[in-house]
């Protein structure tokens, strides 16, 4: 593989989207870096909450921390999740916007968009919808969402102003 330096932006996007749909295809496999349940954990989702829920939601948990406790999320409101994988986030949104609010899972992997919304329908999630997009080129409305948050994908864009002119 070319090393990241000498990658371009646009090979940096394909070579993300390719590893981290491994990670929504095969959650087991090897990777440089850390996957699923003990990682949710170690970065502080309770063992109470990840029991409740599918194992598909924490399987391909990469996440950089938990940013439950510092979102305050009313119902209503339209959230927009940048990089929301397979959905462990996402499904704590839908519930805490309620029916009357909306929530935007994005995600450059096709096959993380794929888990994320086979999770969603398998819990009855009915208050999301998925967009397969890079970060830096949100396909919704300007001021169409209420928050928008980012639980480790900023550090994988290769254009991050791009991503807060975005936001």
């Amino acid at each position: 593989e070319k090393p990241l330096a000498r990658m371009t932006a646009r090979e940096i996007k394909i070579a993300v989207a390719k590893r981290y749909g491994e990670v929504a295809t095969d959650p087991k496999g090897k990777f440089n870096f850390p996957v699923g349940r003990r990682f949710a954990e170690s970065v502080g989702y309770s063992r109470q909450l990840l029991d409740k829920i599918p194992p598909s939601l924490w399987e391909s948990f990469t996440g950089a921390g938990n940013p439950q406790p510092y979102i305050d999320i009313t119902s209503g409101e339209t959230v927009l999740d940048l990089g929301c994988g397979a959905g462990l986030d996402l499904y704590l949104y839908a519930q805490a916007t309620g029916p009357e609010g909306r929530v935007y899972g994005l995600d450059l992997s096709e096959e993380m968009v794929a888990k994320a919304k086979h999770n969603m329908e398998m819990l009855n999630a009915k208050n999301v919808e998925f967009l397969c997009a890079p970060a830096d080129n949100i396909p919704l409305p300007d001021k169409s969402v209420d928050i928008v948050t980012t639980n480790g994908i900023y550090n994988l864009s290769p254009d991050k102003g791009a991503i807060i002119g975005e936001v």
